[in-house]
C-alpha cells in the first residue's frame, strides 16, 4: 500500500473527532515551525500572550479527545481552566486607567 493509499484509507475509516484532533495537531506543528523561524527579539508580554494562546489551544484539544485518550489529568485541566488561564488573562488585559473621575480622585 502506498503512502497516499494509506492516508486515503485512514480518512475513510477515521471518525470526525480523530480527524479534528489530527488537524489540530498539524496546526500546532505549523505554529511550532513559525516559532523556530521568528526573530529572537520580542517583548516578554508578547511571549506571555503566545503562551496563553498555547494553553488555551491545549485545553481545546483536550476537550475534543475521548476521556480515555486525554493527555492531561483532570486536576491539571481544572488547574489550567480555573486558575492559570484566568490569572494570565487578568494580568495581560490589566488596564490601570480609572473607570470614572471619582475613582481617580478617591483612591
Amino acid at each position: 500500500m502506498t503512502r497516499q493509499q494509506h492516508t486515503e484509507s485512514f480518512f475513510l475509516t477515521a471518525s470526525q473527532s480523530e480527524i479534528t484532533v489530527l488537524v489540530d495537531e498539524v496546526n500546532q506543528l505549523r505554529q511550532d515551525v513559525e516559532l523556530l523561524v521568528k526573530p529572537k527579539q520580542e517583548y516578554e508580554s508578547a511571549k506571555l500572550e503566545r503562551i496563553l494562546a498555547e494553553l488555551e489551544a491545549i485545553i481545546e484539544r483536550e476537550k475534543k479527545r475521548h476521556m480515555m485518550d486525554e493527555h492531561l489529568t483532570h486536576s491539571m485541566r481544572n488547574l489550567l481552566e480555573d486558575e492559570i488561564i484566568p490569572m494570565l488573562e487578568a494580568e495581560l488585559n490589566y488596564d490601570p486607567t480609572p473607570d470614572t473621575a471619582y475613582d481617580f480622585f478617591h483612591q
